[in-house]
């Protein structure tokens, strides 16, 4: 990709991302508890987010620009040539773009402050003190609802940079099913398949075929095969279930946004042989 042009020097600046440059990856979840907080669906894959400072108003052009990845480094960008391997950088109004930060490991859980932090380190001496190199950190903070958020610039100090980034993804993740209906409490995604519930469905695959009920039980080819079955192998002699009903339970699954509907507590499966 073109980055930019220097008219000066007449010097084209290209990057090229290719696996074969990358370091070793960095993981972007940590464990609360017995769940998992996963930020990787906040990854930029192709260019990088735009920070902005709450301090300023909309219509301010005088501060400096911020461009955040977070996990790995910024993607290139046309026309914003942010130093290599930087995944926070810094656009002054007049000047060359700064490295302020790099990714130095997966994010960190204070379980006190309900806060997820991301620290970023980089290799460019501060301005202000010589001694001492720019570090930025990104605090992640809970809002629910279906946006993702995006970062704010909070404060700042000589060689420091502090960020904010309101998002669902560090909710505690409370799934709500009452019936067939199911509540995502991170997202706040609601889901109802009541309507799925009032008849069956069949479903051939080598050469079986499976009668499947939704939110209710699966109709059998005789009086009692599959009683209370959820899911039902139709057969000439007797149905096989493939789970009872009662233990029917919702669930999304985020990281596949789906709504999953399983069955447990089947017939059991004669020797040798696969249901």
């Amino acid at each position: 990709m073109l980055i930019s042009l220097d008219k000066q020097t007449c010097t084209l600046f290209f990057s090229w991302h290719t696996p074969l440059a990358c370091e070793q990856v960095t993981e972007c979840s940590v464990r609360n508890g017995s769940s998992i907080i996963d930020l990787s669906p906040l990854i930029h894959r192709t260019g990088g987010y735009e920070a902005y400072d709450e301090s300023e108003d909309d219509t301010s052009d005088t501060g400096p620009d911020f461009y955040i990845n977070i996990c790995q480094p910024l993607n290139p960008m046309h026309g914003v040539p942010c130093p290599a391997g930087a995944a926070v950088c810094k656009v002054p109004v007049d000047g060359p773009p700064i490295d302020i930060g790099r990714v130095t490991g997966p994010p960190i859980l204070n379980p006190i402050a309900n806060e997820v932090y991301l620290n970023f380190e980089s290799s460019t001496p501060c301005l202000a003190d010589k001694h001492f190199n720019y570090t930025s950190l990104i605090a992640f903070h809970c809002r629910r609802g279906v946006s993702m958020g995006a970062p704010m610039l909070l404060r700042t100090s000589d060689c420091d940079f502090v960020f904010g980034w309101e998002t669902p993804l560090v909710c505690p993740d409370e799934v709500k099913v009452d019936g067939c209906s199911l509540t995502d409490e991170q997202l706040h995604y609601s889901f109802n398949l009541s309507s799925l519930s009032k008849s069956t469905f069949k479903v051939t695959r080598d050469s079986r075929t499976y009668s499947v009920g939704v939110c209710t039980a699966a109709a059998g080819l005789d009086e009692g095969g599959c009683k209370d079955g959820g899911v039902c192998l139709l057969s000439r002699r007797k149905g096989a279930s493939f789970g009872r009903l009662a233990s029917m339970r919702l669930d999304y699954r985020h990281q596949d946004e789906a709504v999953i509907l399983s069955y447990a507590n089947g017939d059991n499966c004669p020797p040798g042989k696969s249901l």
